[in-house]
Formats: C-alpha cells, sequence, structure tokens
C-alpha cells in the first residue's frame, strides 16, 4: 500500500472517529439536559397558548416572527416555533389563514416557506420550521 493511501485512510479514519465523538457528545448532552429542555419547551408552549387565548391566529403568527426575527441561536428559533404552536392551539381562527398554505411534505412546501420567509424579511434558513408549524395547524393529521 502507498504512503499517500495509507495517509488518506488514516486521514478519514481519523474524520469518522472525531464525527463519532462530536455526535456521542451531542447525544449525552441532550440526554443529560432531557429533563431541562422539555421543561423549557412546555413552558414556552404554555406561554403561546395564554397568547392565544385572547387573539386570533393573525396575532399569533405576528408575535411569533417578533420572537423570530430577534432570534441568533437555533434554540432560540425553536422556542419561536413552539410558541407558535401553543398560541394556534388556543387561537380563534382567522378565516383566510389557511389560504393557500400546502400541506406539509408537499411538492410546493419549500417554494411556499421560502416566499413566506422572504415576505417577512427573515433568512429563509432561519425560518422555515417555524411556517411548517403554519402547515401542520392548517393541516392537521387525521
Amino acid at each position: 500500500m502507498s504512503k499517500g493511501l495509507k495517509g488518506i485512510m488514516l486521514t478519514v479514519g481519523g474524520l469518522a472517529v472525531f464525527i463519532a465523538l462530536g455526535g456521542g457528545g451531542f447525544a449525552w448532552w441532550v440526554s443529560a439536559h432531557s429533563a431541562e429542555l422539555t421543561a423549557e419547551a412546555e413552558r414556552v408552549e404554555a406561554e403561546g397558548a395564554a397568547h392565544g387565548a385572547g387573539n386570533d391566529s393573525n396575532t399569533c403568527l405576528s408575535a411569533g416572527i417578533v420572537r423570530l426575527r430577534s432570534c441568533d441561536t437555533r434554540v432560540c428559533r425553536v422556542k419561536a416555533t413552539i410558541f407558535l404552536r401553543g398560541c394556534l392551539s388556543t387561537a380563534k381562527s382567522s378565516p383566510e389563514f389557511c389560504d393557500g398554505v400546502p400541506r406539509p411534505g408537499g411538492f410546493d412546501t419549500v417554494t411556499w416557506r421560502v416566499k413566506r420567509c422572504k415576505a417577512v424579511v427573515i433568512e429563509p434558513k432561519k425560518c422555515q420550521e417555524y411556517f411548517e408549524a403554519m402547515q401542520v395547524h392548517c393541516h392537521p393529521k387525521r
């Protein structure tokens, strides 16, 4: 076996070990903090539900977007999405809220989400998950 091939194999093997350890470390962290993460998600969802109780679905969407715009981290964006889900669960339905909203996983889902993100002036990679919550709300599983 040539030295070049050995070098490539060692590099790839080392990279694989590094990735496995990193993934394992993340899995351990999530497992160790699952109670805290669950409690925080429940708190944010309850906050959203309380907000939605006196408002309509359009107000929920707007309130969540205000939160989403202030986010710098993925965790913050997930919290904004959880807030929206909680809010929509108790809000009065706005008649036009679900007009034109595609089913989650449909062919036009990505295009629709990107357009919605651009319409509220948020970078698409930072808000597509948020609009998925709207899709799930508009098209509940039966």
